[in-house]
């Protein structure tokens, strides 16, 4: 990574230059999809790709959508059988996911677990794990509330998970973050770039241009520095053709 510090090093202050030369820089993609859920490309060609590139990575299943059917927003049919399908597909390949992922680790990266819940009410979560022998999270009988329970009690000092929030630029109610039930300790970085667009702030570029809808101002990074929120920033990919770390469009 030699090469990425000393592109920065030629237009930054002397202090910031000795800190570029006292620290190392990886690069990663924590949030990207395959064809193990609803995307496109094999795992093993996802993670050929990471490993040619990539210092740490995952490669993210969609895993469920809890408030999907429960009438506040209408959605077509065709749409909820896609993602059900999808969610179905995750569960039968998981143990084979797992082991995909112990066995990229020998090509010199580091690779994490990781799975998407969507959310109107909450927003969007990747659940980034480090135990690459989890066992896939059980489905519960009635209503599923485990996103809630991640958000309100998730210690990743403790727990080893890590929640992170991404395309966080939608309004509130429509898969963009709700900064009320927001928790920094158990969401220490959010996602502000991918094939989404930048949500830095509301004049970020690039826009948000897909079908979900445009940029809310107070959705923003901005938006939750101004409320008090403290944490890190991440950008992904959030592609859906096997190809962690891919550049353009995030």
């Amino acid at each position: 990574m030699k090469t990425i510090q000393q592109v920065f090093a030629a237009s930054v202050s002397a202090a910031q230059k000795q800190w570029l030369e006292e620290h190392r820089m990886y690069l990663g993609d924590l949030h990207n999809h395959c064809a193990i859920s609803y995307g496109h490309g094999s795992l093993s060609k996802a993670i050929a790709f990471a490993q040619s590139q990539l210092d740490f990575f995952t490669v993210t299943g969609h895993f469920a959508w809890p408030d999907m059917e429960d009438g506040s927003q209408p959605i077509p049919q065709r749409v909820v059988d896609y993602h059900k399908e999808g969610f179905a597909r995750l569960r039968g390949v998981w143990e084979e996911y797992l082991e995909a992922m112990r066995l990229s680790a020998s090509g010199g990266i580091v690779p994490f677990v990781s799975y998407e819940f969507h959310s109107f009410k909450l927003g969007d979560y990747t659940i980034i794990r480090k135990d690459l022998y989890e066992c896939f999270p059980p489905d519960p009988e009635g209503i599923d509330t485990r996103l809630d329970e991640y958000l309100a009690t998730n210690d990743p000092k403790k727990s080893g998970i890590i929640c992170m929030p991404h395309h966080i630029g939608y309004k509130k109610g429509y898969r963009g973050i709700n900064w009320d039930r927001f928790n920094e300790t158990a969401s220490p970085i959010v996602e502000i770039m991918s094939m989404h667009g930048a949500s830095e702030s509301r004049y970020a570029t690039p826009a948000y241009l897909h079908t979900m809808g445009p940029v809310c101002g107070e959705n923003t990074m901005q938006g939750g520095l101004a409320r008090g929120f403290r944490f890190g920033v991440v950008g992904s990919t959030d592609h859906h053709n096997a190809s962690p770390g891919a550049y353009g469009s995030g």
